[in-house]
């Protein structure tokens, strides 16, 4: 028996590279064989639904520093250029106002010890840029392969097969597309306690797709 197909809802959980999003096919994979990404940014600041879990998204292309706060390493929607050259976004700077100060009593850069704020400030938005670049699935490590713009990633998140599921008999996040299969074979399942788990696991399976 395999889990209830439930409809995703994103806000309850929580260089240069261009061509056109594919939309190519893929075949469940064995754990072994499942990609690993590069390392993701987590993205402030955005209104798409599935950027909001703040789960890390991970770009084709190496993204330049002038996108990424050099505090926090995140890549806001907006960011504020520093005196260092650097970015950083509306947080980090709010906080190094409160905290980080120099003997003249200026905010400096927590990095640099440089002060923060030059004579010209200026705030740049990340989003159109954003938006067009290439990224890989959120679920790229439990086996998708696909590849889409920013701006395209949240309607193929609602529709990718390989949403990791925790197994109600051992606890571990398997793709979807994989599930059933292992529902069937899993260690820890016990036959004698099968009747009535789905329904106490409908709960927390719907809850933990989307994180």
């Amino acid at each position: 028996m395999g889990p209830p197909k439930s409809t995703r809802n994103h806000g309850e959980r929580e260089d240069e590279h261009s061509s056109s999003a594919t939309n190519t096919s893929v075949r469940p994979r064995t754990a072994s064989k499942r990609d690993t990404r590069r390392r993701g940014y987590v993205l402030k600041g955005f209104e798409i639904p599935i950027l909001k879990t703040r789960r890390p998204i991970s770009f084709v292309q190496h993204l330049s520093r002038s996108r990424v706060c050099v505090l926090c390493r995140a890549v806001p929607s907006k960011v504020i250029e520093l005196s260092c050259n650097h970015v950083a976004c509306f947080g980090c700077v709010s906080l190094a106002f409160r905290r980080d100060k120099d003997k003249r009593g200026r905010a400096v850069c927590p990095k640099h010890r440089v002060p923060l704020i030059g004579e010209n400030v200026k705030v740049v938005d990340n989003t159109e840029h954003l938006f067009g670049k290439m990224v890989f699935c959120i679920n790229s490590p439990f086996g998708c392969t696909h590849r889409c713009t920013l701006g395209d990633l949240d309607a193929h998140s609602s529709e990718c097969d390989f949403y990791p599921l925790p197994c109600v008999f051992c606890d571990k996040d398997i793709p979807e597309c994989e599930y059933q299969e292992h529902s069937r074979q899993c260690p820890q399942r016990n036959p004698f306690q099968d009747i009535g788990r789905w329904d106490g696991a409908g709960l927390s399976w719907s809850k933990r797709r989307v994180a």
